[in-house]
């Protein structure tokens, strides 16, 4: 018999507070995570963004590049293997772009 897929393992561990990710965005403040749910779990756009926030598109994106920064920061914090989310990741806590 089959594990699951490896997705709803990390989900699961995300929920007991096992993943490294969900302890950062956990450490957030509640504005950053707030509008990293709005770009990653709502799928808004920029636009969309913008207009849930009342700003600017341009404020909603500086908005959000500042906090994947700190998230990015908060992953960096902890340390862990990032690898397993991706190159982008790993070069974000790395403070690189």
């Amino acid at each position: 018999m089959e594990g699951p897929p490896h997705g709803a393992t990390r989900a699961r561990a995300a929920l007991r507070g096992a993943d490294p990710a969900y302890e950062a965005f956990k450490r957030l403040s509640d504005d950053d995570r707030e509008l990293l749910a709005l770009v990653a779990w709502e799928g808004l756009s920029g636009a969309e963004i913008a207009k849930v926030l009342g700003c600017s598109r341009g404020a909603a994106r500086i908005r959000l590049h500042r906090a994947r920064k700190r998230l990015a920061k908060e992953l960096a914090d902890l340390d862990p293997d990032l690898t397993g989310y991706g190159q982008r990741a790993v070069s974000l806590a790395k403070g690189r772009q």
